[in-house]
């Protein structure tokens, strides 16, 4: 039944990475069977999506460009980050005496940004030391200081079968190289010379443009939940299949790019379905970059 850690040959408690099952009833049945292997393999399929996003559009591609006021030496290293894997995890300093500050997670972009998404996993086999509140600062040059960007304490998951977040578009008043997270609390309040810590299994930074956040939350919602192995609604699947397709289909791409998004250069003003990068439709592509019937266009 739904209960059991066991199914067939496989142990479907561990792949499911400790999600919880649907109630009993429905791990009899062939359908559910079927959901089950679908489930798995399109949790895998979800981890490897974002990690060759990353690859193509990321804004930190290397993990070195990631560093922090508070690295563990004995775990949790933060070329985990961007290894793709839900197993690993980069935890900041406990073993020994830390900071007398937040610690906080630091990325160097590598062409300035003014805007951008971040998406983040939790630790697979633990839910302790998960934010509940970022404050994001960032700067163009480290001698002059940060500046305050944006503090995040609403919307943050800390349930243990919410494996993961996709921020709303952050916007910075200037174009900055450095974006600082800092962690000043985290949903038990685990502790280092007064300072919590914190973990991340996996972090990622694209571009705020909002195809990438629409996939990211629609795909990613539905490739990793749990409550598709009961509810499976074929329409809304292959519609979702479709848009990551289409999305794949940019990114991965040999076309020039902009901002991490397939560029077509054109006359925009021959279609009906214009969008400026901010998200608005427009009835009229003037100078500028626009996403055109899905395709950003450099006019």
């Amino acid at each position: 039944n739904a209960n059991s850690a066991n199914w067939g040959a496989n142990t479907y408690w561990d792949v499911f990475d400790g999600a919880t099952l649907p109630e009993a009833g429905y791990s009899l049945e062939p359908a559910y069977i079927w959901n089950v292997e679908e489930f798995v393999d399109n949790r895998l399929a979800a981890f490897d999506l974002v990690k060759t996003w990353n690859k193509k559009m990321g804004l930190v591609k290397d993990a070195s460009k990631f560093s922090s006021n508070a690295v563990e030496p004995s775990e949790g290293s933060l070329a985990n980050l961007l290894d793709g894997e839900y197993s690993t995890f980069f935890h900041s300093l406990w073993s020994v005496t830390g900071p007398e500050e937040d610690h906080y997670l630091q990325a160097e972009i590598e062409n300035p940004v003014s805007s951008f998404i971040f998406f983040f996993m939790k630790r697979q086999d633990n839910n302790n030391n998960r934010p509940t509140e970022i404050d994001i600062t960032g700067t163009d040059d480290e001698a002059f200081g940060f500046e305050e960007v944006a503090n995040i304490t609403e919307g943050l998951p800390v349930d243990a079968s919410d494996i993961y977040y996709v921020s709303n578009p952050i916007l910075m008043s200037g174009n900055y190289k450095f974006i600082r997270f800092t962690i000043p609390t985290t949903n038990n309040s685990g502790a280092n010379n007064g300072h919590v810590f914190f973990t991340f299994s996996e972090f990622n930074l694209f571009p705020a443009h909002p195809t990438v956040q629409e996939v990211l939350e629609s795909g990613y919602m539905f490739l990793t939940s749990a409550s598709a192995l009961k509810y499976a609604d074929v329409a809304a699947i292959e519609a979702l299949d479709k848009k990551i397709d289409e999305m794949n289909v940019a990114i991965l791409s040999s076309s020039p790019m902009v901002d991490g998004i397939d560029v077509t250069t054109s006359d925009a003003n021959d279609t009906k379905v214009i969008f400026d990068l901010s998200g608005r439709r427009v009835a009229k592509a003037t100078k500028g970059v626009f996403v055109v019937n899905g395709k950003k266009v450099v006019k």
